[in-house]
């Protein structure tokens, strides 16, 4: 859970992450009391300047209490071979005289700049971390074999609110780009810091998540917190659920640059987010975390007129749990192509569904989670969950974010019965189309034997040139060690398992369910029909 500023939790295997909160509605208390004073029909009389000090005054403390919790973060990066060298001294540091050149020089500002957020998990209290942004922590680049960025000759800085200069480069924890989400480990140890100095941000409620609602930004713009101290600023909440340009079509989940955003998550605020100001920290009016800042939902560039940054909603936060537990981010799949359609394509009860647009299945993958649930071809799809679905990147989002085993109820509209049907669908894995952009650190299921399963939608690379053409009903072996039992019985990268001992098996934890208790010798069977014997 969230107590004292930390997360603990993974979406899979810990429970989901409850929500705490700093205490006192101060800002908003002196908000109300300022707007109350300044309304000339009732306060004609009182003093319209005293009650704007109030509120200043709250706002000042508010930033004082959600500033201890932001980092500024220097990525220094030279290509493989360059001269000069990564300077591995205090990039942060302002005292000095080269020319500019030197990473103390006065004038150095990084090559990369960012900033993220602290945060802690409750199942380790002296450890800290920093969230920040993928394109903070690794640019446009891959992370290295290591995940550390070395083999590009890179550094990566956090300085503390109060000071302190870490190199967190060596000791990522998790990162995803498909979220735009990394977490940096702090070795406050080799720092000397004492982690009670490092405070944790404590998050808001999704409550917070609507237009209308005033925010506080607290940033790096153009390296200045490079000295400990964050910028700030003042917006509201804008627009909910928006996305930068949106992929090709909603098949755009199996390319390359689609990320989880383009579906429709973003924040729009309208505090202008300068250069380096991606990581930022959004703060509600009591100083609690609603968000992350992020500069690439901008169409061209870093400046724009608007900003955007990551909801810490549920979904998110959920997220977030599993990168600081060290885990692959993991996103749902139906196994559908859809199709938004309005009320000229199709007829539905408008009167118990009064929507406008809803969601065609034009495409289903055979003995995918979509027709085991009994989807078909042409039916339209009005809800998830009970929640609206408007057209094809609302559809996409939704299940995305659910994840994979998790189930989803769908209401949906057959026009061969002209009926209301109820479905109900377990999720597979939404496929990852690189996996060199993904820092894991943990992995949800031990080893077993020497090899490690996923889903069969788990690589993109593991599923037919047409990923709507078939749904393989078994798990992907992803790794084999070389030497162990899996490894002598012959079993490979890319072989698909279907049973294990006679039990059928199409998730990692039915893998593990069917073996774990199994001393001897295992036989699985593969999808092509061969059989492998497994010693212990």
């Amino acid at each position: 859970m969230l107590s004292a500023g930390g997360l603990a939790g993974a979406s899979h295997s810990r429970g989901l992450p409850s929500i705490a909160g700093r205490g006192g509605s101060r800002l908003a208390s002196a908000g109300f009391l300022f707007l109350a004073l300044c309304n000339c029909g009732i306060a004609q009389d009182l003093d319209a300047t005293a009650a704007a000090r109030v509120l200043e005054q709250a706002l000042v403390d508010c930033i004082a209490d959600a500033e201890r919790s932001v980092a500024a973060i220097a990525r220094i990066e030279r290509p493989p071979g360059a001269s000069p060298p990564v300077r591995i001294l205090d990039p942060f540091a302002l005292p000095g005289g080269d020319g500019g050149e030197n990473p103390r020089s006065r004038n150095f500002i990084p090559d990369h700049f960012g900033s993220g957020m602290i945060v802690a998990d409750d199942q380790s209290p002296d450890e800290r971390y920093v969230l920040t942004t993928y394109h903070v922590a690794y640019g446009e680049n891959r992370p290295s074999e290591d995940g550390g960025g070395a083999e590009r000759n890179v550094k990566v800085f956090v300085r503390l609110a109060g000071g302190e200069v870490i190199e967190a480069s060596a000791e990522p924890k998790a990162a995803d780009w498909r979220s735009d989400l990394a977490v940096l480990r702090l070795d406050l140890e080799a720092a000397g810091v004492d982690p009670t100095d490092v405070v944790p941000i404590e998050f808001g409620s999704g409550e917070d998540l609507k237009k209308g609602r005033l925010v506080v930004v607290l940033g790096n713009p153009y390296a200045q917190a490079r000295d400990g101290s964050a910028s700030a600023s003042m917006g509201m909440i804008s627009n909910t659920s928006r996305r930068p340009m949106p992929p090709d079509d909603a098949r755009g989940l199996l390319s390359d640059d689609a990320s989880i955003h383009h579906f429709g998550t973003l924040l729009q605020i309208d505090s202008r987010l300068n250069l380096g100001t991606s990581g930022g920290l959004v703060v509600n009016l009591d100083g609690e975390a609603i968000g992350l800042t992020t500069s690439l939902a901008a169409l061209r560039g870093y400046e724009s007129s608007v900003g955007y940054a990551i909801p810490f909603d549920e979904e998110m936060l959920k997220l977030i749990a599993d990168l600081i537990a060290g885990y692959e981010l993991e996103y749902g799949f139906l196994g559908i192509h859809p199709r938004t359609v309005g009320q000229n394509e199709a007829t539905w009860d408008r009167e118990e569904y009064p929507q406008a647009t809803a969601v065609r299945v034009a495409e289903l993958a055979g003995q995918s989670p979509a027709e085991e649930a009994g989807l078909e071809r042409r039916d339209i799809i009005l809800s998830i969950n009970g929640r609206e679905v408007v057209d094809d990147i609302d559809l996409m989002r939704q299940i995305g974010l659910l994840g994979p085993d998790a189930e989803a109820e769908l209401t949906v509209w057959r026009e061969r019965e002209e009926a209301i049907v109820r479905l109900r669908a377990r999720l597979g894995k939404w496929p990852v189309y690189d996996d060199t952009k993904l820092v894991i650190t943990a992995t949800r299921y031990p080893e077993w034997r020497g090899i490690q399963v996923d889903y069969p939608t788990a690589r993109k690379k593991y599923m037919p040139s047409d990923p709507l053409s078939v749904y393989r009903r078994a798990v992907v072996v992803t790794s084999v060690a070389e030497g162990s039992p899996a490894d002598e019985a012959g079993l490979r990268v890319g072989d698909f398992i279907e049973a294990v001992q006679g039990a059928h098996v199409e998730r990692p934890a039915e893998f593990h369910a069917a073996s774990a208790d199994e001393a001897g010798p295992l036989t699985l069977k593969l999808l092509d029909g061969s059989r492998k014997t497994v010693g212990p």
